[in-house]
């Protein structure tokens, strides 16, 4: 049997997303499983600074908020604290074949590790982080990162085509969708016969998604008293004033509770604007809602479009009146709600399915590792 090669896989539980967190550890029992590689976890923030409920979108979101006024607030302590750290990780890096950076901000922890000789950098990156307000917070120096590091993994095409500018070298490798993880609790989780129940998922950065459908929501629930809207990742202060909505919400959640609450669902939304912003968003809540084997309404743009098949294992509104309309056909058209919501279970179980995801970050790690010494030398790592 050939030796496994080592994989050191560096979060960031404070700056990263939720999708980040969930996106790094989802191959986590893969890795154990695999031949070819094996892999070490570890956070750029030490234990204390990184601990939360695991998951949780609301915390998450909160400690960013922390550490974008990071230089304006912490003590020269924690600062020597942080790099303390950082440089464990790059020591730590030298017994490994190559690193994987799962969207964890700072240029100058991935010079360090660009310049160990041998090692191969792999930088994993999603959502629109070039856009000014998330370049000045965290990303000042985005686009040189993108091109010292020996390869880029997107989770779509929209962000992929961003990295091409600065890297030649990039590997598109979408979000598996954890079916497992759903089918573990499928069974013991019922929906209620008598309500419809449309879910949101989500954080307080993205709750402002929701004004997008306020209206339509507003106008279904006059027509349908059935209708009930559960949210989860934020409060009440980041929500639209409802009038005529029966709602309730779960401020924060873990991933067994996130899977509950969307297994509950009869309907899934995933609205957006019409901005750059969205498009860089991918289909992560439509894989979700599909998983849970809810009927999912989500926004017609970017990778929504690709995943969607309209009518068929989904449905796609682009306009207000697209909004009402669709979930008004599914609200009052139950067994074509469930036939959707088989059928989009169906479409994660086939094209994304866990191994399938997982054979495709291989691919990069392996096509990274295979890179000619020519393009080492071009970096100036000999």
């Amino acid at each position: 049997m050939s030796v496994r090669r080592r994989l050191l896989i560096v979060t960031d539980s404070v700056c990263g997303s939720f999708s980040a967190i969930k996106r790094a550890h989802s191959y986590r029992g893969m890795f154990e499983q695999s031949e070819s590689w094996s892999a070490t976890y570890i956070d750029r923030n030490t234990p204390r600074a990184a601990q939360s409920p695991p998951l949780g979108k609301a915390s998450i979101v909160r400690r960013m908020t922390r550490r974008l006024f990071k230089n304006h607030s912490d003590s020269a302590g924690e600062t020597e604290t942080f790099r303390a750290r950082e440089s464990h990780i790059v020591d730590m890096a030298r017994s490994y074949d190559a690193v994987y950076l799962v969207k964890v901000p700072g240029v100058t922890l991935l010079r360090e590790l660009a310049a160990i000789p041998g090692l191969r950098v792999l930088m994993d990156f999603n959502d629109t982080i070039w856009l000014p307000w998330q370049k000045a917070s965290a990303w000042e120096g985005l686009e040189e990162m993108i091109s010292i590091a020996d390869g880029i993994v997107c989770e779509n095409q929209f962000v992929a085509e961003y990295a091409r500018r600065f890297n030649p070298v990039v590997h598109l490798v979408p979000d598996c969708a954890q079916v497992a993880v759903f089918d573990d609790l499928r069974g013991s989780v019922a929906r209620n016969e008598d309500t419809v129940r449309l879910g949101w998922i989500g954080s307080a950065g993205t709750a402002s998604s929701l004004y997008r459908v306020w209206e339509p929501l507003e106008a279904l629930s006059v027509r349908y008293p059935q209708v009930e809207l559960r949210i989860l990742g934020a409060s009440p202060e980041h929500l639209p004033r409802f009038e005529h909505v029966k709602w309730s919400t779960v401020s924060s959640y873990d991933q067994k509770t996130m899977v509950r609450e969307a297994l509950a669902m009869d309907v899934g939304i995933f609205p957006l604007f019409h901005v750059t912003e969205s498009i860089g968003r991918g289909n992560g809540k439509t894989v979700l809602y599909m998983a849970a084997e809810a009927a999912t309404v989500s926004e017609g743009i970017g990778e929504n479009v690709q995943l969607i098949k309209d009518g068929v294992n989904g449905l796609l509104a682009s306009t207000s009146d697209e909004w009402l309309a669709k979930l008004d056909w599914l609200v009052a058209h139950r067994e074509d709600r469930r036939r959707i919501a088989r059928a989009g279970l169906q479409t994660v179980r086939e094209e994304l399915s866990d191994l399938s995801c997982f054979s495709q970050l291989i691919g990069a790690l392996d096509s990274v590792m295979e890179s000619s010494t020519a393009e080492e030398t071009h970096r100036g790592r000999v």
